[in-house]
């Protein structure tokens, strides 16, 4: 029998055994619990396709929004207490440090056996999906389409579209890189554009509020976000920018978990064919394997680097953009 409170130092002790026995303690633990960075379409359809393969051990998974997520994860550590078993989350340097120490268990079912080595960090760490920003606009309320970034600079857009404010690492991220690739006074001409912030808690009510008519167009959007509202009927255009940048997610089942054997079934059931499928839905996100139906590459996807953006990089950052954007009221 596997113990389900194995050290955190023990990362490999599960895969000298045999998977039916993993897949037996983990349905004797019964349960699998998840926090992930992942938008809430994905966690649906992966709670729902898990409990049908493995209708033995229920999923908990929880979307923890942006750095949160490690705050919450560091705290469960420090105090034993009962918390997740896998983390899953853009924020991968957190996850790379954890396998180092070592306090990640290794993935060892069959659907390890075969991940692309080229997507696994220090064997503990897959890159389980890559997902591309994109701008979004209402057709019905765009005339000339939106092509680029250069164009929300445009006199009929001022005021009509909005813009992210600073609430998680992609969208320090993000500005960064608009910074860099459309040169350093980009952003303060973006910023006299006025863009509405009112949307400001994620992509995810920005993109609505397009598909609604609310706004013009979206500069922030992520394509798992905008792709179901377009396939149930929105008018809205999805424009992958000839320069754009994405990120990437990773997991790992954690070392101080109270269910490691579930937990490596879910990681296994990710890193699956299913699994890959069931999270990139029909072609919203890339899949490091080959053969899942997506227009994006994985290895075209130019993912933000988030070991860039220390705190203090950020906190610095934090004043530049609160010095363009911080004054323009809610609406």
């Amino acid at each position: 029998m596997l113990d389900g409170r194995s050290n955190a130092g023990e990362a490999s002790d599960v895969g000298g055994h045999d998977w039916q026995e993993v897949i037996a303690a983990a349905r004797r633990e019964g349960r699998v619990v998840a926090y992930a960075n992942s938008v809430e379409a994905v966690n649906q359809r992966l709670r729902e396709d898990f409990g049908r393969a493995h209708p033995d051990i229920e999923l908990d998974l929880r979307r923890v929004f942006g750095r949160p997520i490690l705050d919450k994860l560091d705290a469960e550590r420090a105090s034993g207490s009962d918390g997740a078993d896998v983390a899953i989350t853009e924020l991968i340097p957190w996850l790379v440090e954890r396998s180092q120490e070592p306090a990640l268990k290794i993935p060892c079912g069959p659907a390890a056996a075969s991940w692309p080595a080229a997507y696994l960090l220090n064997n503990a760490v897959p890159v389980l999906a890559l997902d591309m920003f994109v701008i979004v606009y209402n057709r019905d309320l765009v005339r000339e389409p939106i092509t680029c970034y250069r164009d929300f600079l445009r006199a009929d857009l001022k005021g009509r579209f909005s813009a992210p404010v600073l609430s998680s690492t992609a969208e320090f991220a993000w500005y960064h890189w608009l910074e860099e690739t459309e040169g350093s006074d980009f952003v303060n001409r973006f910023a006299a554009q006025r863009p509405r912030q009112g949307w400001k808690l994620s992509a995810l009510p920005a993109t609505r509020a397009v598909a609604e008519g609310e706004l013009a167009a979206s500069s922030f959007s992520l394509l798992p976000i905008a792709k179901p509202m377009q396939e149930a009927g929105a008018p809205i255009e999805i424009v992958v920018p000839r320069k754009s940048m994405g990120l990437r997610f990773g997991g790992g089942v954690l070392g101080w978990s109270l269910r490691p054997n579930a937990g490596l079934v879910f990681l296994d059931y990710l890193m699956s064919r299913r699994g890959q499928a069931a999270w990139c839905g029909n072609a919203h996100s890339a899949s490091p394997l080959p053969g899942i139906s997506c227009p994006l590459d994985a290895g075209s996807i130019n993912a933000y680097e988030a070991g860039r953006f220390t705190p203090e990089i950020m906190r610095e950052y934090r004043i530049k953009w609160e010095r363009l954007f911080g004054t323009y009221p809610e609406n």
